[in-house]
């Protein structure tokens, strides 16, 4: 098996407002340590913009596995689904596919450069 080599920026790619689309999948990517060595990744898919009564600009996501069964906000029992919520400056941990797929390969080559210790994030 061959995976494609390619060129990795050293900066993340998050997705743009303007290109989030409705029913697609996307990819939460964070850090639990401050070396950015120990990834945590959760898919979620795009459900619309100020879904609340109030919202301003306020961008919601749904996690994959309620998506994928079926269950919609919209349904009104909304007890096994899990939403994520963010303002446009909050979307710095939401990746399309590929470029989730460069911050795990950057993830990658720090680890095997740095070794690190596993020490936990603060934030």
């Amino acid at each position: 098996m061959h995976f494609e080599a390619r060129e990795l920026t050293t900066y993340a790619s998050p997705v743009h407002t303007g290109d989030l689309v409705v029913g697609e999948y996307y990819f939460q990517l964070t850090f639990i340590d401050d070396d950015m060595c120990i990834p945590s990744m959760n898919t979620v898919v795009y459900i619309g913009q100020d879904i609340m009564p109030g919202d301003a600009r306020q961008f919601y996501f749904q996690d994959a596995d309620s998506y994928v069964d079926g269950m919609r906000i919209s349904d009104g029992d909304n007890s096994g689904i899990t939403l994520h919520c963010c303002d446009e400056n909050s979307l710095n941990n939401v990746f399309e596919f590929e470029h989730a797929l460069e911050g795990l390969m950057r993830c990658s080559l720090r680890r095997k450069n740095d070794k690190p210790a596993g020490k936990r994030s603060s934030t």
